[in-house]
């Protein structure tokens, strides 16, 4: 019996997308703008609200999904008989996955006729995404059972390339990722960084560069020097509000490298929050992150 995935909200893959996909569930993490409560999605009018009050100078807080929220939503394929893979946030960056590998043992005893497994992606947004669209194919196309599965995303979520730009280092200065002073000084002389999410799932600062367009170039540079069966590919592009820069990313790729196809989307609210809007990140295949 083929088995359901289930995978967290910070994906980010669009509704467009998961539509058109079967038996995956995603479980939603929550945010809070002006005292209210969302459940994450990539709904634009929330979005777009999340957006323009960042930009006015308001903040989101978020927080992750505890073991019992996993186990609601895990119980649900189980009862129905089915085996179930998650497909997790990086451990790097929150303590979502943690809480998924504690539902999982939990439920292995109440279940042990079923198969679980829960995978550290070690990535973000769609880093992840790109992930559960390998698992999805592993087993729609490839006929692959659950632990061929986990075992194809473990030996190869390190070739997952993350890398991103922002376009104010304020709100990762907030989450702790730079530091007050680097900001300072990134925002006066218009410097803009490069990031890539690292081998332990952290955000890591890589290049510094001057001006917008050059941030992009650079971004899509490392793709010329890492990734793989480049025209066996569909690069994932995540913007933070600014889809014509997502726009110019993808023209870009397109107009250097072979490329399957690229799918864009919106940086959902959990990791909007902390990149800020503005933010541009793209996702391939690499020989190594």
């Amino acid at each position: 019996m083929s088995f359901w995935i289930v995978t967290d909200g910070c994906c980010d893959l669009p509704e467009s997308y998961i539509s058109r996909q079967k038996q995956i569930t995603i479980v939603p993490l929550t945010y809070q703008v002006d005292g209210v409560s969302y459940e994450s999605s990539l709904d634009e009018t929330k979005l777009l609200h999340l957006y323009d009050l960042m930009r006015e100078g308001g903040t989101s807080t978020t927080a992750q999904i505890n073991e019992s929220t996993w186990k609601d939503y895990l119980t649900i394929p189980l009862e129905a008989g089915h085996d179930v893979l998650c497909v997790v946030f990086s451990s790097g960056l929150s303590g979502t996955f943690d809480a998924s590998r504690q539902a999982v043992e939990t439920l292995k005893v109440k279940y042990p006729e079923r198969s679980l497994a829960t995978v550290d992606t070690l990535a973000a947004s769609l880093g992840e995404g790109l992930l559960v669209d390998a698992a999805l194919r592993c087993r729609d196309e490839r006929g692959m059972s659950l632990e061929q599965t986990r075992d194809w995303l473990e030996e190869n979520k390190l070739r997952v390339a993350q890398w991103f730009t922002v376009e104010d280092l304020r709100y990762l200065r907030r989450g702790g990722r730079v530091s007050a002073a680097s900001a300072i000084i990134a925002g006066a002389l218009k410097i803009k960084p490069v990031l890539h999410v690292d081998n332990e799932g952290k955000l890591i600062s890589m290049d510094k560069v001057q001006g917008r367009k050059r941030s992009l170039r650079a971004v899509v540079s490392h793709i010329r020097s890492s990734a793989v069966n480049i025209e066996e590919q569909t690069i994932f592009i995540s913007h933070g509000d600014c889809q014509d820069d997502a726009f110019r990313v993808a023209d870009l790729i397109k107009e250097e490298f072979p490329v399957k196809d690229v799918l864009i989307s919106m940086v959902g609210p959990i990791i909007g929050t902390h990149s800020g809007p503005g933010t541009i990140a793209v996702f391939w295949f690499a020989n190594e992150r």
